[in-house]
């Protein structure tokens, strides 16, 4: 289609005095046009980006910094990746570009979105500085927890991740200054493991900004399996009889297991235990009614199930999923 334009246009620019030389210009323009446009990055949609390393509880404040994977298979212009929050009503706030540049993110790159870096490569001296894209104000998450999200320019979610104290390792009890990684594998690729406290030390920091992540292997197809489904995400327990519960259905093919299943507030407190190490069998349900230990209803807000089962020999399976309660 380009080769015919040429030719239309030197075939009409012979007629014209100079007309010859015009036409060469502009399609030496359009050539460059075309070349530009062709390695111009694009938009990103549903499985293009993953969050894949998050530190919230930052020292100082405003080294916190968000770190980004593509997963997918295209150029990313870093100008069409958005990131944003949630209230606590699940509602979007605080959405804006990372960057006004036109550079690209390529697949399987990393970027890490950040306001002083220079205070984050002190911390952190497993870092890769070339990757980072610096905000002109601070990222401003919650230490007691909240949710992060990855959009595109038309506010379609790429992801989004729940964080809190309930994903660090359960033997990390004092957090801040650790990040939150994602488990990758033993080759630096991205695995499919859970959410957990950075890899790392005391001299080089518990993070790895723009850097694989070294929080640990992949897990076992049976440490890694989805056993539990929340329905409605969002409900509303004000007696009117609709969708006044959320609904917890647990599917597992082993039978020899019991299962522990808790509600937790964004600030990684455990308001309710629904199940406390019961046997249970494949295909139970429970239903929680938006009330604390003690019988009182919750404030509305994000909640997050936390389910283990234990096997008979000792193995273990973990699942959370996110809820919102809502009037």
């Amino acid at each position: 289609m380009i080769l015919f334009f040429y030719l239309f246009i030197f075939s009409v620019s012979g007629y014209i005095p100079g007309g010859q030389k015009v036409g060469l210009c502009f399609c030496l323009l359009l050539s460059v046009v075309v070349v530009f446009s062709q390695e111009a990055g694009k938009i990103p949609g549903k499985g293009d980006l993953l969050i894949n390393e998050i530190l919230y509880e930052a020292v100082p404040a405003d080294a916190e910094y968000l770190e980004l994977y593509n997963s997918g298979n295209k150029d990313i212009a870093l100008c069409e990746i958005y990131i944003g929050k949630r209230d606590r009503t699940g509602s979007l706030i605080a959405v804006k570009p990372i960057a006004k540049s036109e550079e690209v993110l390529k697949p399987g790159a990393l970027v890490w979105i950040c306001s002083n870096p220079a205070a984050i490569a002190m911390a952190y001296s497993y870092h890769h500085m070339e990757n980072c894209v610096v905000l002109p104000a601070k990222l401003a998450y919650a230490d007691d927890g909240g949710v992060v999200v990855v959009l595109n320019r038309n506010r379609e979610v790429i992801d989004e991740v729940t964080y809190g104290k309930f994903l660090h390792h359960p033997m990390v009890t004092q957090t801040k200054g650790i990040a939150l990684e994602k488990g990758w594998s033993n080759t630096g690729m991205p695995g499919k493991g859970k959410w957990t406290s950075a890899g790392g030390d005391a001299g080089n920091g518990f993070g790895s900004p723009g850097m694989p992540n070294r929080a640990g292997k992949i897990l076992s197809e049976r440490n890694d399996g989805e056993f539990m489904k929340c329905v409605p995400e969002v409900f509303t327990p004000d007696g009117d009889g609709l969708e006044d519960e959320l609904e917890i259905k647990i599917t597992v093919p082993d039978r020899e297991f019991v299962l522990q299943l808790s509600v937790y507030d964004a600030r990684g407190r455990c308001v309710r235990k629904i199940a406390d190490r019961v046997p249970v069998y494949s295909g139970i349900g429970f239903c929680w009614d938006g009330t604390s230990g003690d019988g009182c209803l919750l404030p509305a807000g994000i909640y997050v199930i936390y389910g283990c089962i234990v096997y008979s020999d000792g193995g273990r399976r973990e699942v959370r999923k996110v809820c919102v309660l809502s009037r």
